[in-house]
Order: structure tokens, then C-alpha cells, then sequence
């Protein structure tokens, strides 16, 4: 009998535990998101490449006047010394088949190497573009934030 008792005692005991509610804290946080508020990256201003003047072999037995509006506009009458002097150029020849400035190989390369330079910069700007969209996307995360905040500060993410 004593020893029922203790078992009744232990499980009374043990079951008592049961019962009780638990008394483990609960801890709420305040958590506001933030999202960077980053400028826009400045796309690439257009690429200018300088002039240049491509040469042709010419005929060093003639002279034509330059292709300008005073040389063109000067009657024939008033072509003297002076004019052939500052007006005239040796015109090209048509018929020679030599280009003057690149090879055929080298004018292949300067044309293959302006399509790389194209291709390069379509993707530096399709990069900026997506760069600025999650950019704008993120100031607008963060504008929305702000107004939550701001119409009820109780009221947090």
C-alpha cells in the first residue's frame, strides 16, 4: 500500500507539470526593411570616334579645283596662279585598285574590331538598364516603407 501511494505521489507529481502552462517568454521584434537608396548609374555618353580621311592614290599630272564653295564659285576667268594654288588638289585616280591607309586585312580587322566594340557597348548599357530598374524598384520599396511608417508607427514590418 505504501508503495501505491508513492506511485500515486510521483505520477501526481509528473502530471501536475502537465497542467501548468508554460511560462517560455515570447520576444516580438520590430523589423523594418531597408532597402539601399542608390543613385541611378549614369548610362555611357554616345561613343564619338574622330574624323578621318580616307586617301586615295592620285593623278599628280592634273589638277581640279577642291570641292568647296569658294573654289567652285570662282568664274573661270579669275582662276589665276593664286587661285590653283589654294583651290586645286590632284584628283583621284578611279582605276587603281590600291587603297591607301589599310590593307584588305587590316580594313577587316578595323571592321571586325568596330563590331566588338558595338557588341560591348549594347551590353554595358543593357547592364546599367537593369541595374537602374532594381535601383528605381528599390526606391519605390523604400517610399512604401516610409509612408507605412509614417501613417501608422505602431503598425511595422
Amino acid at each position: 500500500m505504501k508503495l501505491n501511494r508513492m506511485y500515486l505521489v510521483v505520477l501526481g507529481v509528473l502530471f501536475s507539470g502537465c497542467t501548468t502552462p508554460s511560462q517560455v517568454p515570447i520576444v516580438k521584434t520590430d523589423v523594418v526593411r531597408v532597402y539601399p537608396d542608390l543613385p541611378d548609374i549614369e548610362p555611357l555618353p554616345p561613343l564619338t570616334l574622330m574624323p578621318f580621311e580616307w586617301d586615295y592614290p592620285r593623278d599628280t599630272t592634273k589638277r581640279v579645283p577642291k570641292s568647296t564653295s569658294k573654289c567652285l564659285e570662282t568664274p573661270g576667268q579669275q582662276r589665276d596662279e593664286s587661285y590653283w594654288e589654294r583651290c586645286s588638289e590632284h584628283p583621284p585616280l578611279g582605276n587603281s585598285n590600291i587603297f591607301m591607309g589599310f590593307s584588305r586585312e587590316d580594313f577587316e580587322t578595323f571592321l571586325v574590331n568596330n563590331e566588338k566594340i558595338r557588341a560591348r557597348l549594347l551590353q554595358y548599357k543593357a547592364r546599367i538598364d537593369e541595374i537602374n530598374r532594381q535601383r528605381a524598384m528599390w526606391r519605390q520599396k523604400n517610399a512604401e516603407t516610409q509612408q507605412k511608417l509614417l501613417s501608422d508607427p505602431t503598425e511595422k514590418q
